[in-house]
């Protein structure tokens, strides 16, 4: 057999580049996948090292789909940004029987998006409960409340009629050599070896999402502007638009899908700050706002009829000491809301416990059809409270509103 010295230059130059490509790559896939930077392989989290993962944040609808299945849940909590970042899966209120909890809100999910992850969850494992977290702005015709194409949800075990996806193992396969050869990943991977690095870096949790794509800008520009900015993307958001009563169907799949397998349901109309309340009813959907809760209330009543279908329905949006903190009462933040339409986990934080705890201080109110009117009675009399007590944030909300809808 010839030795290496008797081979051609040519090809000793071959072999030395194809091994020196075979070592870099091995190397680049043992990187990424000790890194794991969407949270795809599975690779325990080690404190300094790769514990916190600032790239998951922007591919939540990849991540979750691979990480809830590991996790084994006995509880998910479905919802929108709001719900990814205010409700904890980790946080210890959560009954023992519910335990691990996770958090599969995600960015802009609306009510069908909630759907069909549960389909997927609950496909390859039972859960004990299901906590449906909505959002009024998502059953008004503007973006937030078009359903996302199919394409989204190829990696989800099942399609929307509830059969087997036939491509989940081919995108379990793609996701795989994504996480672990793409120049993306390894760009990732090298963020989160430096974000283990540091006291200031995004993580994801159980599914739970620290908001650092927006700390990091106002710690920036400051407080100010930025709620300020907020308030106006708010006004976007119901200003020219109207009721979509397509996503409550969503909302009754996921009823329908719990009640097949006697999963227990926790139903939560999420909070806004007043300035985003004020917006809602300047731009004439208080009405429509108090009619779409009252059809929520019946769906609830409809499937908790039913021996094995327990549905809870908690009003969180009301006008309270949490929702009317005033932005001029602290420069650098508030207590309970980020903006005015994401609150904090110190707010979440009180949700939980009430549900769970009831003798603590009041956050919302459990309705039922008994208690439902007066509930929005109160609701309409604390409005006019907040706007006698609080004139300086009413005069802003009104100008933001009116400024837009002039230019419209």
């Amino acid at each position: 057999m010839a030795s290496s010295d008797a081979l051609p230059p040519t090809r000793r130059f071959i072999l030395a580049w194809l091994l020196v490509c075979g070592v870099t790559l091995s190397a680049v896939v043992i990187f990424n996948a000790a890194m794991d930077p969407y949270l795809v392989i599975g690779t325990p989290r080690i404190d300094g090292l790769n514990a916190r993962k600032p790239a998951a944040d922007q591919y939540q609808h990849m991540m979750k789909a691979h990480e809830v299945l590991r996790s084994h849940p006995r509880t998910v909590i479905l919802g929108s940004s709001r719900v990814a970042i205010g409700l904890e899966a980790t946080n210890p209120a959560w009954p023992p029987r519910y335990r691990p909890v996770y958090n599969l809100a995600m960015s802009a999910a609306d009510p069908y998006t909630s759907y069909r992850y549960l389909q997927h969850v609950l496909a390859r494992n039972p859960l004990e409960l299901v906590v449906l977290c909505l959002d009024f702005e998502f059953f008004l015709t503007n973006q937030l409340s078009q359903r996302p194409p199919e394409t989204q949800f190829i990696r989800l075990s099942v399609t929307d009629e509830g059969g087997a996806n036939p491509a989940y193992r081919r995108e379990q396969f793609n996701d795989t050599v994504a996480a672990l050869l793409s120049l993306d990943a390894l760009g990732n991977s090298v963020k989160v070896l430096a974000a283990n690095r540091s006291v200031r870096s995004s993580n994801t949790l159980s599914g739970d999402w620290e908001f650092s794509l927006y700390q990091h800008p106002q710690d920036s520009i400051g407080f100010y502007p930025m709620w300020l900015l907020d308030d106006v993307l708010a006004v976007t958001r119901f200003h020219g638009v109207h009721e979509k009563l397509a996503p409550m169907q969503s909302v009754r799949d996921i009823l329908e899908l719990c009640a097949k397998r006697g999963t227990r349901v926790i139903v939560i109309i999420n909070p806004y700050h007043a300035d985003m309340l004020e917006v809602l009813d300047y731009a004439g959907h208080w009405e429509t706002f108090e009619k779409w809760k009252r059809r929520v209330l019946h769906l609830a009543m409809e499937y908790s009829a039913e021996p094995n279908r327990p549905v809870d329905l908690w009003d969180m949006n009301t006008y309270s000491p949490y929702t009317t903190e005033s932005i001029y009462e602290g420069s650098r933040g508030l207590q309970w809301f980020i903006n005015c339409g994401h609150y904090t986990r110190s707010l979440g934080d009180r949700m939980v416990r009430q549900i769970f705890s009831p003798e603590i201080e009041i956050v919302g109110q459990r309705l039922t059809p008994q208690n439902l009117e007066a509930h929005l009675a109160e609701i309409r009399t604390a409005q006019r409270d907040y706007r006698n007590q609080h004139r300086s944030d009413v005069e802003r909300m009104l100008t933001i509103y009116r400024e837009f809808a002039r230019e419209q």
